[in-house]
Order: C-alpha cells, then sequence, then structure tokens
C-alpha cells in the first residue's frame, strides 16, 4: 500500500477516496485529531459517512428560490407595466379636464360677472 501521508498536507487540498475494498472513505488532508483509526496498520485514519440526502434538499430549496426570484422579478415587471398605464390614464384625464377648463373658462366668467354686476 501506498503511504497514507504522501500528499497530505494540513492545509493541503482535501479530497475523498476510497479505501480498498472495504466501503470507507478517507478524507486526505483532514484534521487528523477528529478522525478515527481504521485499524490499518499504517495508521490511516478514516472519517465516517452518511448520506442523510440534504445534498438532494439543498438543490431543491436553490431551486425553488430560483424560482421565487424568477417570479418576484416577473411581478416587478407585471407592477411597472400596471403604473406606467395607470400613469398614462391620469396624464390623459388631466388633459381633458384642462381643455374642458380652458373652452368653459370664458363663458363661466362672463357669466359671474354678469350676476356679480346686475
Amino acid at each position: 500500500m501506498e503511504n497514507p501521508r504522501s500528499g497530505n498536507h494540513r492545509d493541503g487540498p482535501r479530497t475523498l477516496e476510497q479505501l480498498r475494498g472495504r466501503g470507507r472513505t478517507r478524507l486526505v488532508g483532514s484534521d487528523p485529531d477528529r478522525a478515527t483509526v481504521s485499524g490499518e496498520p499504517s495508521g490511516v485514519r478514516v472519517m465516517a459517512t452518511k448520506d442523510t440526502g440534504g445534498g438532494q434538499q439543498k438543490a431543491t430549496r436553490s431551486t425553488e428560490e430560483v424560482e421565487e426570484q424568477a417570479q418576484e422579478a416577473q411581478a416587478s415587471e407585471d407592477l411597472k407595466e400596471r403604473h406606467e398605464k395607470l400613469s398614462d390614464d391620469v396624464d390623459d384625464v388631466l388633459d381633458e379636464i384642462d381643455d374642458v377648463l380652458e373652452a368653459n373658462a370664458e363663458d363661466f366668467v362672463r357669466s359671474f360677472v354678469q350676476k356679480g354686476g346686475q
């Protein structure tokens, strides 16, 4: 068996590798105080592994977050379009009121002066 310490630097990269035929995983570059001895004569330390499915949930969660952000972006766009349409409608109504006031202002002033002057 090759030297288990070769390339096993404390600050080096951490990688997983299968021990021969044992179905165990060794974390290379891990903290040796946190690992357990595998019973190998060479002193190889083995960390227990368990697949909890957390990766699946995390992937699902991030997918949900992406979908939620897309929905929020779409809602924001819809809101902007609605705001622009309402602003245009309000501007049209105000323009129409101005036109009516300008057309009727002269008649209004004349009738007011006549009533007040009588």
